[in-house]
């Protein structure tokens, strides 16, 4: 533990510099894209730009932020990063795998479906459905993106190659966590797969397709959490109340309450899940030193970044600072 005051001490002053909620309503409500890249200018956000057109790159430079802060752990840590810290960017490899393997059968280029952010360079994930070689990602997602192939190949159903993979990225993860050894690094990643898995179980429920539904939510569960699959496909049967009123005695307890009360929306429910997550997140903040202070700093940018790229989009595309804002999720500040 003492190896992490130093490090704690700097990753606590870095983040001073998170853009809180009050940043991100002020973006949403700048006049235009231009004006929002010029508020992030002002707060010092490095933005890349394209050297023909000078056009600036908004996930280019939203990778760059994130990288930069997987460079300040690493150089932090004094070398290769632990698993309790890289193993956040396995998302990221999950995406692109996917887009690959879609767009490999489809014929088409995934270029712009990629994130330059992944464990693996997005050219290389780009290459790996023609070369059949996926041994480079993690090694569940390996295995499962050459069992994806092979079942797409059978079925021409490309929701397989999601729940395959999907299931993969998260066994990797918990296996990364527990390898670490950093307790919060296992039960924020239990948790995640159980907040997943229990807005997975709603959208399922409120389609209402009775036994195809049920097959189709076993499928969609991941394994790991703390709520087994066996236990969501059990309430699926028994009805949406009566997974709230268990819920109410588990660690899942406020959520519960929230949602039984007035039975939101699907994006509220979504909404509620993030903040949930980002609530677990946050007892990094009361931590003095530690691993947990560094994966708290880590997964403060990611949500940083998840906001800016709501915000972005959403001036790229014209709407409303309402709707922006509405789409907006908690962050770590």
């Amino acid at each position: 533990m003492s190896d992490y005051i130093y490090s704690s001490a700097r990753v606590r002053a870095l983040e001073s510099s998170f853009l809180g909620a009050d940043v991100m309503t002020r973006l949403a409500e700048s006049a235009d894209l231009r004006a929002a890249y010029a508020m992030l200018a002002e707060f010092g956000v490095d933005l890349k730009k394209d050297e023909a057109s000078g056009t600036i790159l908004r996930e280019a430079t939203l990778s760059a932020r994130l990288l930069a802060a997987y460079e300040e752990v690493r150089q932090l840590t004094e070398g290769e990063l632990s698993p309790a810290f890289s193993m956040w960017r396995y998302p990221y490899d999950c995406n692109n795998i996917k887009a690959a393997i879609k767009c490999f059968f489809r014929e088409i280029s995934c270029r712009g479906m990629l994130f330059e952010f992944g464990t693996v360079s997005a050219y290389d994930v780009e290459q790996m459905p023609a070369k059949r070689d996926f041994s480079a990602l993690p090694v569940r997602m390996a295995q499962a993106a050459e069992a994806a192939m092979a079942q797409y190949s059978k079925t021409k159903n490309p929701q397989e190659i999601d729940f395959l993979i999907d299931r993969a990225c998260y066994a990797d993860m918990l296996a990364a966590a527990e390898e670490s050894g950093v307790l919060f690094a296992v039960s924020l990643i239990r948790s995640k797969i159980d907040l997943i898995n229990l807005v997975t179980c709603i959208r399922m429920m409120r389609m209402q397709c009775g036994e195809a539904g049920r097959a189709l939510l076993f499928e969609a569960l991941l394994e790991g959490g703390t709520l087994d699959r066996a236990f969501f496909t059990s309430y699926y049967e028994l009805g949406e109340r009566a997974l709230w009123e268990h819920l109410a005695y588990t660690d899942y307890k406020t959520m519960a309450e929230e949602i039984s009360s007035r039975e939101p929306r699907l994006t509220e429910v979504e909404r509620i899940a993030d903040r949930i997550w980002m609530e677990k997140i946050k007892e990094a903040r009361f931590v003095p030193y530690g691993a947990e202070v560094l994966i708290g700093f880590l997964l403060g940018v990611e949500a940083e970044v998840r906001n800016l790229r709501v915000v972005l989009a959403g001036k790229e595309a014209g709407l409303s600072a309402e709707t922006i804002l509405e789409r907006i999720r908690d962050g770590y500040v």
